[in-house]
């Protein structure tokens, strides 16, 4: 039995939330994914995948270990329709449509970004917040998904288009002046390529390949629709987990 130390987010607090090598990304990603794999066999969702539930293990610091199953649900059945920690919420969560193991794909994928840059990768204060930053990130939403969610006129134009910020903060009675998160200037690949490299002719060769990997994996687990997103097995394949990667980065 795996004694527990800290958490990621510790860890992450540890190193003054200035992110972690991908080498250490990587073993966490891994372990992360054989469990995900292993409990969506049986149709069991984690429902709370993020930083704070993922414990690095005393016996070896190499593993981690997924904790707090205390929201977990069965695939197919009748699930609550508000779960999962705001910044790692699925987006078939946000739109109340049905929702099955892959959201746990999606909750690895948000917190992976945040190991990598120290900061969330969707610092949505609210719910519509969140709704409007994936669309700005990894959207345009797909169609079906906004047609099939009671709550697609709250946040979309009749072409399926999201609301302008403007709008969404009027008609939710929000003040304009607290989205200024939600404002997004750079893609995730370009947060992540330039990293501690704002200069990208600087930035090795080596490095490069291997944030590249990075990205390819985080935008298959960020994929909107749940249908198109990695699941488990398939990303335990991907060749960011399976690569011998270097901890220098």
């Amino acid at each position: 039995m795996d004694l527990l130390g800290p958490s990621v987010y510790q860890l992450l607090l540890d190193k003054k939330l200035e992110g972690m090598p991908l080498k250490t990304i990587q073993n966490i990603m891994k372990s992360v994914l054989i469990t995900l794999d292993d409990i969506s066999s049986i149709g069991v969702i984690h429902m709370d995948i993020r930083p704070e539930n993922i414990l690095q293990s005393a016996n070896d610091p190499n593993k981690f270990i997924v904790v707090d199953y205390h929201c977990a649900g069965l695939e197919g059945r009748t699930n609550p329709v508000y779960v999962q920690s705001r910044f790692y919420r699925a987006p078939e969560v946000l739109l109340r449509l049905e929702y099955g193991c892959k959201i746990d794909i999606w909750s690895l994928g948000v917190a992976a970004f945040e190991m990598m840059v120290g900061v969330p990768l969707f610092p949505g204060n609210t719910e519509v917040q969140m709704l409007y930053i994936i669309n700005s990130m990894v959207g345009p939403f797909p169609q079906h998904m906004i047609e099939k969610s009671s709550r697609r006129l709250s946040f979309f134009l009749h072409d399926g288009t999201m609301k302008s910020a403007e709008r969404l903060a009027e008609e939710n009675m929000e003040n304009i002046e607290d989205w200024k998160n939600c404002l997004i200037y750079k893609t995730i690949a370009e947060n992540i390529l330039t990293y501690r490299y704002p200069d990208l002719n600087e930035l090795p060769p080596e490095v490069r390949e291997q944030r590249l990997m990075f990205i390819d994996l985080l935008m298959k687990c960020v994929t909107i629709d749940p249908e198109k997103r990695i699941s488990a097995a398939e990303a335990l394949r991907h060749p960011f987990i399976t690569s011998n990667l270097d901890n220098s980065d």
